[in-house]
């Protein structure tokens, strides 16, 4: 999402549009910053609330956004004043606020509802919202506005563009010491995960991944490479997988994977990797002999 900005102290500062007064709506104008005083508090963008990054919502249902209103990094100088008003901002990805198809609304409130078009319809969007105030030029009706950085937001079909998180790793874990594996036959190892810390959200909640893969090998290999074991194990998170005695004496990379309804498709090959599965970056545990 572009909005005519450049990024100041991890804030992406946006030049402000002129508003017609009453009519809700922003005309986007010609860019405006007037000089701030040194002294006085920096002025920062609303907090994003909801929809939660890399949300995902259905085609045909009005959606939500909430925000926060911003925080002053200048307390002890005072706070700034309270912004005059805030700005929305929906537009496709890598478009900008002043695009023809883009959504922006001029708001009192920090929380807006609104129908996505069609023409948003099974696409990957950014939203974005700004704190603005007026302009200390007396009369002027154009504002200045500190915008949030933009947020992923996945509609209809497009929800297996973005993909899951990666699972939390679990056991066995490196802490827990050496495993001990027998030289002479296969060794029963249990591999346990929890789903992603932040799972991709829709309207109706927050959808577990479609199914997790584990992958076990020897460290220095990879996933799709002979001699490692994985295992598609549907939305199971603990299995048991048999290690071989060629493993033992070895370190063992361990990891597993979060997928989306995607994996399983046509062309996916197990042990092969899958554009809509995301792995855990591996642990590596040692390993004993008996």
């Amino acid at each position: 999402m572009s909005t005519g900005c450049k990024v100041v102290a991890a804030t992406i500062v946006a030049a402000s549009a002129a508003l017609v007064p009453g009519d809700g709506h922003a005309q986007l104008g010609a860019d405006r910053r007037d000089p701030q005083p040194a002294f006085a508090p920096a002025r920062l963008p609303p907090a994003l609330g909801q929809p939660a990054p890399n949300a995902q919502v259905p085609a045909q249902q009005p959606v939500t956004f909430r925000w926060g209103a911003p925080l002053s990094s200048a307390q002890a100088r005072g706070a700034p004043p309270p912004p005059d008003r805030y700005r929305l901002c929906v537009v496709e990805t890598g478009k900008a606020c002043d695009s023809p198809n883009a959504l922006v609304h001029d708001l009192r409130d920090i929380f807006h509802s609104l129908a996505l078009p069609p023409a948003f319809h099974d696409k990957v969007l950014e939203w974005s919202a700004a704190a603005c105030w007026k302009a200390p030029d007396p009369g002027a009706a154009s504002y200045d506005c500190e915008w949030a950085a933009p947020r992923k937001l996945a509609v209809g079909a497009a929800m297996a563009a973005i993909p899951y998180p990666p699972p939390r790793l679990g056991r066995p874990s490196p802490s827990a010491g050496p495993l001990r594996l027998d030289p002479t036959r296969a060794t029963t190892v249990v591999f346990g995960w929890e789903p992603p810390l932040s799972q991709r959200e829709s309207a109706a909640g927050a959808p577990d991944p479609a199914r997790y893969r584990l992958c076990v090998m020897q460290q220095g290999s990879s996933c799709d490479l002979p001699g490692t074991l994985v295992y598609d194990v549907g939305k199971a998170m603990l299995y048991n997988a048999q290690i071989p005695p060629s493993f033992a004496g070895t370190t063992i990379a361990w990891t597993a994977a979060a997928c989306g309804p995607g994996y399983g498709a046509a062309g996916a090959q197990p042990g092969v990797p899958n554009a809509d599965c995301t792995w855990a970056q591996p642990l590596l545990v040692p390993t004993v002999t008996n």
